[in-house]
């Protein structure tokens, strides 16, 4: 889970300078009160390079600690099904928070504006499936990250 993933990168200047080495990303902005935009911001953030930072985290030069916590989180991460699924509902959720935030908002653009995400939300779902499927097996390909079908029972 993203909370996991910060926790651990957080709770070290080291760690977090590798994270931000690798990924970008500013970690105390996950930590503020959540709105939609963090968790957007957070899920794609993750999406590259995240699975280096933590390797390098696993290298000998680091703690016990450091390298036991990056190595039970190293294949949670390289399980890309909650990031990759969750990143286009995020998207959305986040264009339709930031819209509602304009001072001065009808109700009936608000109303609108909701009406839409739920439409989004009810009939896109198989198609963000399909999109997150693509996504994950485009991004292990990527990352050199052996594509595996699982067998159907």
């Amino acid at each position: 889970d993203l909370r996991k993933f910060y926790v651990f990168f957080s709770g070290s200047t080291h760690r977090c300078t590798i994270l931000l080495t690798n990924v970008k990303v500013a970690v105390s902005d996950f930590q503020k009160k959540p709105r939609w935009s963090a968790h957007y911001e957070a899920v794609k953030s993750v999406f590259k390079k995240t699975v280096d930072a933590i390797e390098e985290l696993c290298d000998a030069p680091e703690t016990i600690e450091t390298r036991g916590a990056a190595q039970t989180l190293l294949p949670e991460m390289r399980d890309f099904s909650f990031s990759c699924y969750w990143n286009n509902v995020l998207k959305e959720v986040n264009h339709v928070q930031k819209y509602l935030q304009i001072l001065g908002i009808s109700f009936e653009k608000f109303f609108i504006k909701m009406r839409d995400l739920k439409v989004f939300l009810k009939y896109k779902r198989n198609d963000l499936v399909e999109e997150a499927l693509q996504f994950a097996k485009d991004a292990c390909e990527e990352m050199g990250i052996p594509v595996v079908k699982s067998r159907d029972v």
